[in-house]
């Protein structure tokens, strides 16, 4: 269960993928699970370029900065993207010990929602 802060809904999607969203769809937060095969104590560095090629097939943009990150869920790598179609766009790969593997995407209108992305990621368990 995700907890989002006032005036998000999650977004009814047939294919089963889970995307939140604070204006009604225009701006999205995407949580999909990947399959994983590859060792998980690898360096979250060592991911940039799998990251790049996920963000590349889901034409979301090219890795502008990345960083590696610790999160409640799982150790993470955080990539701000360049898009053409999106003012706000930021993903990250978040590969814990255990459990699933996450590709998290966010697109936005603008940059006024971006603490409250934040704020979602940083909350979410294992």
């Amino acid at each position: 269960m995700i907890a989002l802060p006032d005036g998000w809904v999650q977004l009814e999607r047939p294919d089963g993928r889970r995307m939140y969203s604070c204006d009604e769809g225009e701006s999205v937060l995407e949580i999909a699970v990947l399959p994983w095969d590859a060792p998980r104590d690898r360096p979250m560095t060592s991911h940039v370029a799998l990251l790049a090629t996920l963000l590349r097939d889901v034409r979301l943009g090219r890795i502008v900065t990345s960083a590696e990150m610790k999160l409640a869920y799982g150790p993470a790598l955080f990539a701000e993207v360049s898009g053409e179609e999106t003012a706000d766009a930021m993903a990250w790969l978040i590969v814990p010990a255990a459990g699933d593997v996450l590709l998290l995407t966010w697109l936005g209108n603008d940059t006024s929602s971006s603490q409250e992305v934040l704020d979602i990621v940083y909350a979410l368990r294992a």
